[in-house]
């Protein structure tokens, strides 16, 4: 268990730094509203541009990689809880983290599938208000 904690560790890191580098840019992206955006052609193409750039190749290969590890671990988290008894004080340390980090991971999953349907959406609503002026 603890080599399967120490490999998943290493994961938990690259997750980590990838959503504190990536999901504010997304979320940044969000925040600006859609009326603020000029109507010329260099606007249009670079507003689209970042869009496609953000759900395609930044936050859809995210999901897919907390997605898939969560995925990984999660039969091993499930057994962990079959297998083990509650207890308050006397409890196994690395079978508690590694609970966890499935929670984590699938909440984590979570959040960055939510910034997913708000990119696609953003996207929506930037074709119809480029194509409506």
């Amino acid at each position: 268990m603890a080599n399967e904690l120490q490999a998943i560790s290493v994961m938990l890191v690259f997750i980590t730094v990838a959503i504190g580098l990536l999901i504010p840019a997304a979320w940044d992206e969000l925040d600006n509203r859609i009326d603020n955006y000029q109507n010329s052609p260099e606007v249009r193409a670079r507003t689209m541009a970042t869009v496609r750039t953000l759900w395609l190749f930044k936050i859809l290969p995210l999901l897919v990689l907390c997605t898939l590890v969560a995925y990984l671990i999660t039969p091993r988290s499930v057994s962990i809880v079959a297998e083990s008894r509650f207890a308050v004080w006397q409890f196994d340390l690395l079978a508690t983290l590694f609970v966890l980090v499935a929670a984590m991971l699938w909440l984590a999953a979570v959040v960055v599938g939510y910034t997913l349907v708000r990119l696609l959406h953003r996207k929506r609503a930037l074709d119809k208000y480029f194509a409506a002026k």
